[in-house]
């Protein structure tokens, strides 16, 4: 009988631990995607380049996740991924291997698409706007003959600053 038991209990300590639990079914790590418009930003966690958008990356799901997106001629923006109890967070007791790894939580949102501000674009037109829109075509067609954006940029900036311009 105390061989049996010796043999049981290790067993139900498995089904007690595995039984439900968040990491089993959801695992320590989430997979996320990152989208810009334009395309082609780096990705900076901490300073430090993590991808170029598009970008699909695997993040813990134990605590939340802050990144910068920054491309050369663009104002940076900041993307923010938080953490939030899952589905079988509410359905057991959060202990163990999930509570150490984070598998009870889920990271929202699932994906992130950032539009990119172009740098020159100011926050509101001038007296002479008609001045201003030739000044900065000008200044963009610069940074394109000094290589600074590539064409698809210099097309994506261009068409904001007309849009932004219209009357």
């Amino acid at each position: 009988m105390k061989h049996f038991a010796r043999l049981l209990f290790p067993g139900f300590l498995i089904i007690l631990f595995t039984s439900g639990c968040a990491s089993v079914t959801k695992g320590p790590t989430q997979r996320v995607q990152i989208n810009s418009e334009p395309s082609g930003a780096r990705i900076l966690q901490n300073g430090q380049t993590v991808g170029i958008t598009p970008e699909t990356l695997t993040l813990s799901r134990k605590r939340g996740h802050s990144f910068t997106i920054e491309k050369a001629g663009f104002k940076p923006e900041t993307v923010t991924f938080l953490t939030v109890p899952n589905k079988p967070a509410d359905a057991f007791i959060r202990f163990g291997i999930d509570d150490t790894f984070g598998a009870h939580n889920d990271l929202t949102p699932e994906s992130a698409s950032v539009e990119l501000q172009p740098a020159i674009l100011p926050d509101e037109p001038g007296d002479n706007p008609f001045a201003e829109l030739a000044a900065k075509i000008v200044e963009v067609d610069e940074q394109l003959a000094r290589r600074q954006i590539s064409a698809e940029d210099h097309r994506y900036i261009l068409s904001r600053l007309f849009e932004f311009y219209q009357p």
